[in-house]
């Protein structure tokens, strides 16, 4: 969990050990990152996420994944800087 300097939640960082789906090789998986809007924009995700990638080597992990929301575009500009790449797409179609 992610705190402020006052003691307030301002986010948090969940992992999980999964095997890759076609592989089975294991990774880390960021399961959820979050920041509260108040905190947003002070580098805090950022952070969190240097955190989770210095926990995969500490672990042994030689690989790190994550999900995010296509219209997100301040996380995946965020998660590209600190070299993820795409490696899967997920596509979705209204059934209404």
């Amino acid at each position: 969990m992610l705190e402020s300097d006052e003691g307030a939640y301002a986010g948090h960082l969940w992992l999980s050990e999964q095997a890759d789906l076609f592989s089975g090789v294991p990774k880390l998986f960021v399961t959820t990152v979050a920041v509260t809007s108040n905190y947003r924009g002070r580098g805090w995700g950022r952070l969190l996420i240097e955190w989770a990638l210095e926990e995969g080597k500490r672990r042994g992990f030689h690989s790190i994944a994550l999900g995010v929301d296509a219209r997100n575009e301040a996380a995946r500009k965020l998660y590209a800087k600190l070299g993820f790449h795409v490696t899967r797409m997920t596509m979705e179609r209204s059934l209404a």
